[in-house]
């Protein structure tokens, strides 16, 4: 994986010089490391870190979500950018072996986000909030 660069810097406030310095990661996994490690140097909740970095809270879940919930080799993957965030996403909802054997498949085929959703839950519709439907979902036209 990738080394994150982080140099400790503190405003007036005592606050983080910006999101600016966390958001230097490549992705999600990266950005998951860095907000641990952050919260363990500036001893502060996961609220007062989402702020400081001018995240929501929502979105700090995710990151980390993200990375607890993807095998090792999916998570290497994602750091060395062979498999993108979306699909990442998507993946965390699958047990690990099976990730594994989903996310060489998408490698393999070369496969974009939508055409990986489409193996990781056939029948869906995936909108911006997540899944539309279920099972047998159908979208005239579609």
């Amino acid at each position: 994986m990738s080394r994150l660069r982080y140099d400790q810097q503190s405003d007036d406030s005592g606050g983080v010089d910006g999101p600016k310095a966390i958001m230097l990661a490549a992705g999600d996994v990266e950005r998951a490391f860095a907000c641990e490690r952050l919260k363990e140097l500036l001893d502060v909740t996961w609220e007062e870190l989402a702020q400081r970095l001018g995240l929501s809270l929502r979105r700090i879940h995710q990151i980390r979500t993200t990375k607890n919930r993807l095998a090792p080799a999916v998570q290497a993957d994602v750091a060395q950018r062979k498999l993108t965030e979306r699909q990442a996403r998507r993946l965390v909802l699958l047990p690990p072996p099976v990730q594994e054997t989903v996310a060489a498949a998408i490698k393999e085929h070369a496969l974009t986000h939508q055409q990986s959703e489409a193996v990781i839950h056939p029948g869906r519709r995936w909108s911006a909030r997540g899944a539309v439907g279920g099972p047998g979902y159908y979208v005239e036209g579609r």
